[in-house]
């Protein structure tokens, strides 16, 4: 079998349906400041206590609304204690 001919039968069977693709992006500033939490355009989300990395990311992509079958991207600001 011909590389072209592999090629064409490999095109044939794979999905050529482009998806789409979700970006959130989470600032992180330099030092030794950890924020309380982080802030996407109206949207507060405050860490809790005991709550994981990974389950606070979670939380932050769950709390803003995505735009089905569209590329779109959040911007996820940080939020530090006032005192």
């Amino acid at each position: 079998m011909s590389i072209k001919s592999r090629l064409l039968k490999l095109e044939s069977v794979s999905n050529t349906e482009p998806r789409p693709v979700h970006i959130m992006r989470i600032i992180a500033d330099v030092g030794d400041i950890i924020p309380i939490g982080y802030r996407c355009g109206e949207v507060e989300i405050i860490r809790h206590p005991n709550e994981s990395e990974e389950e606070f990311k979670t939380r932050c992509h769950d709390s803003v609304a995505w735009p089905i079958g569209e590329n779109y991207r959040h911007i996820f600001n940080p939020i530090y204690t006032s005192s």
